[in-house]
């Protein structure tokens, strides 16, 4: 997976990052590298502390439930 998005990179401005496990913090951190955004999005209880420093922006769930929830 890794090597899909870098091969890709001339066209990615900014990845949003579904998962808050700091396997994906190399990642975060290459690409953070290459000038790209890197947003996480994660439960509180599941965003590893790795992520947190290394990502631009985080998003906690539990903060969007009021603006996604059905009604």
């Amino acid at each position: 997976m890794t090597a899909d998005i870098l091969l890709d990179r001339s066209q990615i401005d900014e990845i949003l990052l579904f998962s808050g496990d700091s396997d994906f913090d190399y990642l975060a951190k290459k690409l953070r590298d290459l000038g790209k955004k890197v947003v996480v999005f994660s439960s509180r209880k599941m965003l590893s502390w790795e992520l947190k420093l290394t990502a631009q922006r985080y998003v906690f769930f539990e903060d969007l439930r009021e603006r996604i929830e059905r009604k």
